[in-house]
């Protein structure tokens, strides 16, 4: 008793934490997919940041309650139990009905089922209807013209959560007290005020801004960025004209996969705060999110001065203390008063402006240095942002930016400086304008194109300079619990419930009345968009993906069930579903035609996010209709994608078996897929695992378990049973139970069965015990321990 009470009073206190500071009930769903143990530690200082006196008293009521639960414990088990569900009830009562202001909390799902009706709703027939006409700016057709072809350096810095109505006001004008840098260079710029943002968080953001309008809508995008992206794309655009590019983030990237995302599209230099050494990050930390963004900076100029390169430059500055809890360095207010700080922020809508005017001069810093060195000459700085920041508006219930689909939380803006000889060079071509265009972060791709000479066909974006721009319906999707799509048509917006239980019409003018049932025709039309473009777009995105599974693509395929009709309340939509195998554990393999002895069979499901957790079962049906077998599964908050396994014990007969998934609690049928079973398929086997025999630690060539702090190289020596397939590990060194201070990758080939992985640190180690740890994903493959130690002896070159 003392345990659950100590464990349920511990979830509320944790839970109104999360509520402080996002406004809805704590929920997998708020770390992204579960995007590792990054988002856990940046989670951690947001919620210490938001703790306050409820908070304390939320501990202290929790401590009393566990004390007299304790002291009762030899008492009559009927006092016991009366004080206990006294005490819970009080306290779980408080949390989800008193404090939710409305918002259904997780505990309240054990009483209240969704409720509602099924409407049946056309998909779309796989184009996206954008609609919209030419607006013509025939000033803005020449503000580049000078540039275009020439190569001109390309700085963009990307603002961390400041959408446009955070810096802007209504008639796109700078405010000049929150970023006075920005608003100096307005008057010899371009400013695009509404620019919207597909999805209201950064790696699906930065996802359809780098790829020109590409996004995924189903499915775990995790698994999906892990393939290459064969389009064109931000850093391919300009590597293809001969560019040196370069990532400069403050931010801890992993912790939504960013870095890969980067990676995988061909930055050819790569720098957050996580691949910076120990001592650095510890030095320069600025909050659990990541560095200061004026030490990120630094590094940047570092990289630029030792580069020297005589190609021209695309480089991305990207700042991270306008994300929470909003933290502005102590010592660089008190050392820079000339920045004209705001006052001393009380609430936190005060804290985040003070972070960007912090912000923004970190960007008046990057164009100074910039400058110094030369790389003004000939140049454009791009500033944006890759979402915007709420605070209780439109809707009380609207913070952060994941949670809704509100101006406040997807639009964005675009600011385009062009510099000659080192300065600001629209006055002497054209005038500035602030542009009356309705963009997409998609449209940045194509824009930048013209300047490098490289020419670039998108299905989706466009050039804002370009004389032909399109005014087109914006399509924009959230996934943080419950998943909402809408639309953006003129000045109505529409936005539904992925699960299809509510949905509104609003003007963006006035977002806090839906006139929902005043336009029952235009909603219904908008709803049949909306769902056509959620499948359309991601059909597109999955084309673009390199070795991703063809049967999971778009049509209806043999092997495959696509639903794109609206389910009953309280039933998930499965988007696609097919026959698998995973020979290697990971990657996907789909079956159209089964072997009979085909052992395991497997099912992949990719699923519109689960809104509730949904028992499931799988029956598997022989070609003459009676059940074989029969799977359960409970299908959980968050989850996008799921794999079943059967293993028959006996070969499967000839013939159309299928596979039909339904929900438990009401019986509906959620999807089927047909399962032929033919002797001339290919049987798909599992591949045997990934194994080491042993590994070593070795330095200056020779095997050693003691190294000196100041030694130049470490080599990890291995030998691996025959690798059975191609697949990449990792390599993470650092003091032994603590965090690596490297981590580095190396690609094994089929047939392998020895390795050896060097790594050159950049610092002196520090005394004590190490480890080398070997690992593929979440499974570790190999360990060596060794000591680092002064009295070692030096081998070889030390460190430079």
């Amino acid at each position: 008793g003392i345990l659950l009470l100590g464990v349920v009073g511990t979830y509320l206190i944790v839970d109104h934490e999360a509520f402080m500071f996002t406004r809805i009930h704590l929920s997998l769903s708020q770390t992204e997919e579960g995007g590792g143990g990054g988002v856990i530690w940046g989670l951690f200082g947001s919620f210490v940041a938001e703790c306050d006196e409820e908070t304390a008293g939320l501990a202290a009521g929790l401590l009393v309650s566990l004390v007299v639960v304790a002291r009762l414990w030899s008492r009559p088990p009927r006092r016991v139990a009366t004080v206990y569900l006294a005490a819970l009830g009080a306290s779980a009562a408080g949390q989800a009905l008193g404090i939710s202001s409305g918002h259904q909390h997780p505990l309240q799902y054990l009483l209240v089922f969704p409720s509602g009706e099924e409407r049946a709703v056309g998909g779309g027939d796989g184009s996206i209807e954008y609609g919209g006409f030419v607006l013509e700016e025939p000033h803005l057709d020449a503000f580049l013209a000078s540039f275009r072809g020439t190569k001109p350096n390309v700085f963009l810095f990307l603002h961390e959560g400041v959408g446009a109505l955070n810096v802007l006001t209504p008639d796109g004008v700078v405010n000049a007290t929150r970023a006075p840098v920005l608003a100096s260079l307005q008057a010899q710029a371009v400013t695009f005020p509404r620019v919207y943002a597909t999805f209201p968080s950064t790696l699906r953001g930065i996802l359809t801004m780098v790829t020109g309008g590409y996004t995924s809508t189903q499915g775990s995008i995790f698994n999906q960025i892990s393939h290459t992206f064969r389009g064109m794309s931000v850093p391919k655009l300009f590597n293809t004209a001969g560019y040196r590019t370069a990532l400069f983030a403050s931010g801890r990237l992993g912790f939504e996969k960013l870095d890969l995302l980067w990676q995988q599209l061909g930055i050819q230099k790569f720098f957050d705060s996580t691949t910076a050494s120990g001592e650095w990050q510890q030095k320069n930390k600025l909050s659990s999110w990541g560095a200061r963004d004026e030490k990120t900076l630094e590094q940047a100029f570092d990289w630029i001065d030792r580069e020297k390169a005589q190609s021209p430059m695309f480089v991305t500055i990207f700042p991270c203390g306008t994300h929470h809890p909003y933290v502005v360095p102590e010592d660089l207010q008190r050392d820079h008063p000339e920045i004209r700080w705001p006052r001393r922020p009380e609430d936190r809508k005060e804290k985040y402006h003070h972070t960007v005017r912090y912000a923004d001069w970190v960007m008046g810093q990057m164009i100074q240095g910039m400058r110094e060195r030369g790389l003004l000459e000939n140049a454009i700085v791009v500033a944006t942002s890759d979402h915007g920041e709420a605070f209780g508006t439109p809707r009380p219930s609207n913070w952060l930016h994941k949670n809704e689909l509100y101006e406040d939380n997807i639009r964005s803006w675009q600011m385009w400086i062009p510099f000659k000889n080192g300065q600001p060079a629209a006055a002497a071509a054209t005038p500035a304008r602030v542009s009356s265009k309705v963009m997409s972060h998609g449209d940045l791709l194509p824009t930048l194109a013209p300047v490098t000479g490289v020419e670039v066909r998108t299905e989706h974006g466009q050039d804002a300079f370009g004389g032909q721009y399109s005014v087109r319906r914006q399509f924009f999707l959230k996934t943080a619990s419950p998943a909402k799509a809408g639309v953006l048509d003129g000045s109505l917006k529409y936005i539904m419930r992925i699960d299809g239980t509510d949905e509104e019409l609003v003007d963006i003018t006035d977002e806090t009345t839906p006139i929902t049932s005043q336009h029952p025709a235009r909603v219904a039309e908008l709803r049949r968009l909306v769902l056509g473009w959620q499948e359309a777009i991601h059909c597109d995105w999955l084309d673009q993906l390199e070795g991703y599974s063809e049967q999971l693509k778009c049509g209806q395929q043999a092997g495959m069930y696509v639903n794109v009709r609206e389910q009953p309340a309280g039933v998930p939509w499965a988007r696609r579903m097919a026959m698998a195998c995973w020979p290697d554990g990971e990657k996907l393999v789909t079956l159209p035609l089964v072997h009979p002895q085909q052992h395991p069979l497997g099912i992949h499901m990719e699923w519109v996010e689960i809104a509730v957790e949904t028992p499931i079962v799988t029956d598997w049906l022989a070609p003459n209709g009676t059940k074989a077998h029969s799977q359960a599964m409970t299908l959980q908050v968050g989850w996008h994608s799921t794999k079943m396994h059967w293993r028959p014990r006996r070969p499967l007969e000839e013939g159309n078996w299928t596979a039909e998934v339904r929900c438990k609690r009401t019986g509906a049928k959620i999807a089927d897929v047909v399962m032929p079973v033919d002797s001339n398929a290919t049987i798909c086997r599992m591949l045997p695992p990934i194994r080491v025999r042993e590994s070593m630690l070795a330095v200056g060539g020779e095997v050693a378990t003691r190294v000196h702090p100041r030694q130049g190289a470490l080599t990890v020596r291995s030998r691996w049973y025959p690798v059975p397939f191609v697949t990449d590990v990792t390599y993470n060194f650092g003091p032994a139970q603590q965090k690596p201070v490297f981590t580095g990758k190396l690609t094994l080939k089929q047939g392998w069965d020895k390795t050896q992985y060097t790594w050159k640190p950049g610092r002196d180690l520090t005394p004590g015990e190490w480890q080398a740890v070997i690992r593929k994903g979440g499974q570790q493959l190999g360990v060596v321990d060794f000591v680092v130690d002064p009295a070692a002896p030096l081998v070889g070159p030390p460190r430079e």
